[in-house]
């Protein structure tokens, strides 16, 4: 049965201030290459953007592993 009354939602942030960083570089990123006049510099900020965003999606999951494996170690203990 709940409790009624005021309930303090603690949500943990689900990914860190670093991976917010590498979020903003990558949308500058885009908008470099969606304003580049040239189809060799388009090119070239597509393939920056491409490592930049595989490099984001990683450093993601792995945090998302981390923090799901690190309380799951700790109740096995």
């Amino acid at each position: 049965m709940p409790i009624l009354g005021s309930y303090s939602h603690i949500h943990k942030d689900l990914i860190s201030a670093d991976a917010h960083q590498n979020i903003e570089d990558r949308r500058a990123k885009t908008a470099r290459f969606n304003i580049s006049r040239t189809l060799a510099a388009t090119l070239q900020e597509q393939e920056e953007y491409t490592k930049e965003n595989r490099s984001v999606k990683r450093s993601i999951r792995a945090e998302q592993r981390n923090d799901l494996e690190t309380p799951a170690t700790e109740a096995e203990r």
